[in-house]
């Protein structure tokens, strides 16, 4: 379907479908409608779960170096 169709469908404008296709920023009830309409949520869901495992896995393999303490006699 071409992006005026899928407007009308979703009861947004062609423009802001366009929008969405190019990254731009639109309102995010009608990006959530879109979202929703093509059935799209549960992938966006595992795709975000999939960047914060990645990142908590990289976080976690960071260590710090121990604290040096400072000795207090001055």
């Amino acid at each position: 379907m071409d992006q005026t169709e899928l407007g009308k469908r979703v009861g947004v404008s062609r423009t802001t479908i366009s929008s969405i296709e190019r990254g731009i920023g639109v309102n995010s009830k009608a990006l959530f409608n879109v979202i929703s309409f093509l059935d799209l949520a549960d992938l966006i869901q595992e795709a975000v779960n999939e960047r914060f495992e990645l990142l908590e896995a990289n976080r976690s393999r960071k260590s710090r170096k121990p604290r040096k303490e400072l000795s207090d006699d001055f």
